[in-house]
């Protein structure tokens, strides 16, 4: 039966960086800074590190048949064991006029795709408690009409 040694390299290592920078940090800096340069530097050693937010997200949109009205689309991007996301999102459109006021539209969810990729025959890693990386599209639209005469940055 063979036992594994613990490997204490990486605090130490970190231990002896973080007394170097603390002992010759600059001497102007407060007594706080210093405990909370020295906290953060531990934080990566004693802590398991986890992303909650998603994974990324597109933003387009279209002019549609009728005039002055635009779809805008949104897909979200989101790591089957990460943060829940909304039924809706709303999106603020900002005049670039003075003439005109500033819009909200409310996008709601259209579309839910399992993207994932996974082998034949094998199971989404979405469909089970797996952490094997697997990643849900989540599309959510609207339409809306744009006064004659504005411009605005979404």
């Amino acid at each position: 039966m063979t036992t594994k040694k613990k490997n204490h390299l990486t605090f130490n290592y970190f231990y002896y960086l973080l007394l170097l920078y603390y002992k010759y940090l600059d001497a102007k800096a407060t007594k706080s800074f210093k405990i909370v340069i020295f906290f953060l530097l531990l934080n990566p050693v004693f802590n398991k590190l986890k992303a909650t937010h998603a994974l990324g997200a597109e933003m387009t949109y279209q002019c549609t048949e009728n005039s002055n009205e635009y779809e805008i689309n949104l897909s979200l991007f989101r790591d089957c064991d990460g943060v829940n996301v909304a039924s809706n999102y709303t999106v603020d459109l900002v005049s670039l006029t003075g003439s005109c006021e500033n819009l909200s539209l409310k996008l709601s969810r259209t579309e839910t795709f399992d993207i994932s990729r996974f082998c034949d025959g094998e199971t989404s890693p979405c469909a089970t408690s797996r952490d094997d990386g697997g990643i849900e599209q989540y599309d959510y639209s609207n339409t809306i009409t744009i006064p004659i005469g504005c411009a605005y940055n979404v």
